[in-house]
């Protein structure tokens, strides 16, 4: 059994993330902005259903305004406001998950040849992080464990029980 945390290195938090951003508005952006805004006050009833979203205790929500990741932390857990014709939010749940990995076959320094499968749990730490740089986590982290399994079967195969 495997227990991974997906979070980003103290190191690596200091680089910026090349899709977040940047702290200026263009004219553009900022047109359509105020525009949005107009709306949404022009049918203020209405749209304030359209408007807020709830994100739960164990998710968090993404969002992207034109395309670009916004800067800042992930939003939640509460209330929340975006902008619908100009934000998109992904949720992204942080929940401890499991991932059966199916058996494969690992070959010892000894030659011998052993059929190994595995349980893995993780749990997301950096979602924002998470949803820039990865396409799949669960073939990602499936794939992380084979090869560490594969890694450890390198081993004598009378190491492996006592």
């Amino acid at each position: 059994i495997f227990l991974f945390a997906i979070s980003d290195p103290s190191s690596a938090s200091k680089l910026p993330i090349p899709s977040v951003k940047s702290a200026g508005m263009g004219i553009c952006e900022w047109l359509l902005t105020i525009l949005s805004f107009l709306f949404i006050i022009m049918t203020f009833p209405i749209s304030v259903w359209f408007c807020m979203k709830v994100v739960r205790e164990y998710e968090r929500a993404i969002v992207f305004r034109l395309g670009h990741l916004l800067p800042g932390r992930a939003k939640g857990p509460g209330l929340f406001f975006f902008l619908p014709c100009l934000d998109t939010y992904h949720k992204i749940d942080l929940r401890l998950k499991t991932l059966e990995i199916p058996f494969h076959q690992v070959v010892t320094k000894d030659m011998v040849t052993l059929e190994i499968d595995a349980v893995c749990y993780y749990r997301l730490e950096n979602a924002s992080l998470l949803l820039t740089t990865l396409t799949s986590i669960s073939s990602a982290i499936q794939l992380l464990v084979q090869t560490t399994t594969n890694i450890h079967g390198i081993s004598r195969s009378s190491s492996l029980w006592p």
